[in-house]
């Protein structure tokens, strides 16, 4: 089953990404979405608020099939356009779907994490933001495992591991800042610091 809050989601990163760099890729809607989701957890909101899972995929991936049933549905319906090449565009009657939910309160909380998600590319190359989620707790934990694991499970370690990432990062930046995306610039630098370190 679908929620229809991936509906909203698929189009508001649609409408982002789109926006910054004209079309977008199918992976990249599931990238945004899942730094999102990630992003939800730095208000210390539990997993269950992002009303759906992610797996990771054969290529290492985060992943949501409700996201991509989601897409599927707006391209049926008309209201993303995919392109020859693969790559998707919103059309006008999509633009005015994603008009219409982002009024509606339900909505609105969940805007502010995938604004911020999609709005990092603008500080950051996309390169960058996609080997930092790469390499944060939860997909680096399943990495080496082949069979798929929910991601965004509460019981997991590396969600905890994640929270407390999120605490410590609270107390760096003593809780100056209301806007979320210099919150998420600086784990995104972190986790590309890590990384490397790491390699």
């Amino acid at each position: 089953m679908m929620p229809t809050v991936a509906i909203f989601d698929a189009l508001a990163v649609g409408n982002n990404l789109e926006n910054r760099l004209q079309d977008f890729a199918r992976g990249e809607v599931q990238l945004f979405c899942y730094l999102a989701c990630l992003l939800s957890l730095y208000d210390s909101n539990p997993t269950a608020f992002w009303k759906y899972n992610f797996i990771k995929n054969e290529l290492g991936s985060p992943y949501s099939e409700s996201v991509d049933k989601a897409i599927n549905n707006l391209i049926y319906r008309n209201e993303i356009v995919e392109k020859p090449d693969g790559y998707l565009n919103i059309s006008s009657l999509g633009h005015s779907t994603y008009a219409s939910l982002s009024s509606f309160y339900m909505y609105e909380q969940r805007s502010k994490y995938i604004n911020v998600a999609c709005e990092s590319i603008k500080s950051l190359p996309f390169g960058f933001v996609r080997d930092a989620i790469n390499n944060e707790p939860i997909l680096k934990g399943v990495r080496s495992l082949p069979e798929a694991r929910i991601l965004n499970d509460e019981q997991s370690a590396s969600i905890q591991v994640l929270y407390n990432q999120f605490h410590n990062l609270k107390i760096a930046l003593e809780s100056k800042y209301d806007d979320l995306l210099i919150p998420a610039l600086v784990w995104i630098n972190y986790l590309i610091k890590q990384s490397k370190i790491a390699s």
